[in-house]
């Protein structure tokens, strides 16, 4: 469930790994092995997810704020 999540997430942000691992603080090893279907997959930490759901409302935010003309 928590991969699906963070796939979904993942696409949505756009992000390279080495992106995903700064956004979350974890190491880029770590990271490489969630969401994939192979031997050495592990599950996303569910704090991970949560970081990278914020930062998809915070750039939603920014989007909202540009269309409006609130954009510095």
């Amino acid at each position: 469930m928590r991969t699906d999540r963070y796939n979904a997430l993942r696409r949505r942000l756009r992000l390279t790994l080495p992106e995903v691992s700064a956004a979350t603080g974890y190491s880029l090893g770590y990271v490489s092995r969630w969401g994939h279907s192979g031997s050495s997959a592990i599950e996303p930490p569910a704090v991970a997810i949560e970081r990278l759901a914020v930062l998809l409302r915070a750039r939603a935010l920014d989007d909202l704020a540009y269309s409006d003309g609130r954009a510095a």
